[in-house]
């Protein structure tokens, strides 16, 4: 994953306008050659994070923040799908 925040809100680099808080991109938005560029621009702090595995009672605990319901006996993988799209919605809300 790819963390960028941009110093001018909007800021415009690789084809995406970046604003100022701090934005989140799944591995394999940017190819490298756009990476080394985001990096190599003053006006974006680029950050590559590194995924932790999220345990099952970390999604559970996301969910519950977020307020959204989930079945009780729900495995990992339903937790998982149910959590993207939940962020998903909320992202195209905002």
């Amino acid at each position: 994953m790819i963390r960028i925040t941009a110093m001018r809100d909007g800021f415009r680099r690789c084809g995406m306008a970046h604003p100022k808080e701090a934005t989140e991109h799944p591995d394999g938005t940017f190819s490298d050659e756009q990476i080394e560029k985001l990096q190599a621009e003053p006006l974006l702090a680029v950050e590559i994070v590194q995924e932790q595995e999220m345990t099952v009672q970390d999604i559970k605990d996301l969910l519950d923040e977020m307020k959204v319901d989930y079945p009780a006996t729900a495995k990992k993988a339903e937790l998982k799908a149910i959590l993207d799209a939940s962020k998903e919605k909320r992202e195209k809300s905002e």
